[in-house]
């Protein structure tokens, strides 16, 4: 029995590690590390590993995609650094959220773990925001672990999905559900700190995924007091996530429109969609900063953020990958929903649908398939597959 439980806190210990320590900046080391455990331990159980097979052969056939792109890229270096942070990375995020789940099938000391980490990772947004209350010191800490407003957002987004996890539990509780609401509430109060729109606009799709769902299996009177209750709440979260950094008022429509028009992204997506199509099969060659590297006409009224990439997900990978990459790049991130198990659990679905919808949503206006929020989108991704796998076996 010793053995045993060492044997699960050795296994524990990397998975705990990647959750608690993804959000933040300035531990980025001790990521890697618990990536590379996670990597070992699938190397070692590995045929725990290909019982994910359709999700595999999809990386496999992208990572190969990506690796080629080397062939025909002015800039092999960037590559050779998305070949480990976009593709390696991910990779072993997913491997370690699935080996350790399916192995040791300790899914609520995990499911409560991530929700720690985001109450925490969601205090930590709070004290940027009343920075002046701290002291020199922890100011310092919370600058240095602070990532930033767009992958703050990001991460958020994430943490808000995997609350939905919830609906997994067997005995689910009004006590655990009273928690999921209150959990969702402190995660979009940080989320409103961040400012940032599309996160915004983001927790209120989740909400209307949410509503839907549960919408399925309410009487009918209590599907139009749902409908009548999270409809104008999502308009009012929409409007405050379009409001959000423009002096601009208006209704919500006229809102919505004006800020539309006046993004930068409207001339950038015309500038770099006609560089797409100069290159449609093959793209420029892969690399998060592609575009920044491998175009200098950008026009004078380019700053130094519009000319790093096209700030949508999947321009960027057609003007790195080509169309061929894009279709690959769908491929993996829908393979998912091709494991059998999957495909006969509703709750499983949902999940998976909100996940990759509210993620790809977050990267229509910018590009978040990168660095921890990325890691931590497989990450969860394996820990849905090996809790899904898991049911199917109790089962039969």
């Amino acid at each position: 029995m010793k053995d045993l439980v060492n044997s699960k806190i050795l296994f524990l210990l990397p998975l705990f590690g990647a959750i608690l320590t993804l959000p933040y900046s300035d531990m980025n080391g001790v990521v890697v590390v618990c990536l590379a455990l996670g990597l070992i331990y699938g190397g070692f159980n590995w045929r725990t590993t290909i019982e994910i097979k359709p999700v595999l052969f999809a990386w496999l056939g992208f990572t190969v995609w990506y690796a080629c792109s080397l062939l025909w890229t002015e800039h092999p270096e960037l590559v050779y650094n998305g070949l480990r942070k976009e593709v390696l990375y991910s990779f072993a995020g997913l491997v370690l959220g699935y080996i350790v789940i399916a192995k040791l099938q300790i899914w609520r000391a995990v499911f409560w773990t991530m929700l720690l980490s985001g109450v925490l990772f969601s205090l930590l947004l709070v004290a940027v925001e009343y920075l002046s209350l701290f002291g020199e010191g922890f100011q310092r800490f919370i600058d240095k672990q602070d990532p930033g407003v767009g992958d703050s957002s990001t991460l958020l987004v994430l943490f808000a999905c995997f609350g939905l996890f919830i609906f997994k539990l067997k005995d689910l509780s009004k006590a655990s559900f009273t928690l999921f609401i209150a959990y969702e509430l402190i995660l979009s109060y940080s989320m409103i700190l961040t400012r940032n729109r599309m996160g915004i606009v983001c927790i209120a799709l989740i909400a209307v995924l949410l509503a839907l769902y549960l919408a399925k299996s309410l009487p009918r009177a209590w599907k139009v007091l749902l409908l009548l209750a999270v409809v104008p709440l999502s308009i009012g979260v929409v409007y405050k996530g379009f409001a959000t950094k423009s002096n601009y008022q208006g209704s919500v429509v006229d809102t919505i429109v004006h800020v539309s028009e006046n993004d930068a992204r409207v001339w950038m997506w015309k500038y770099y969609g006609a560089k797409a199509l100069d290159q449609p099969l093959k793209g420029y060659g892969a690399g998060y900063t592609s575009p920044k590297e491998h175009f200098d006409d950008h026009p004078p009224y380019f700053n130094i953020l519009t000319k790093m990439h096209s700030h949508n997900v999947l321009m960027n990978k057609v003007l790195q990958l080509g169309f061929i990459g894009l279709a690959l790049f769908l491929v993996l991130y829908f393979s998912p929903f091709m494991m059998r198990d999957v495909r006969k659990d509703k709750n499983a679905q949902f999940i998976l649908f909100t996940f990759l919808s509210v993620f790809m949503f977050k990267s229509m206006t910018d590009d978040f398939f990168i660095r921890n929020s990325l890691i931590l989108y497989w990450l969860i991704i394996g820990m849905i597959l090996a809790l899904n796998n898991i049911e199917k076996k109790e089962a039969s």
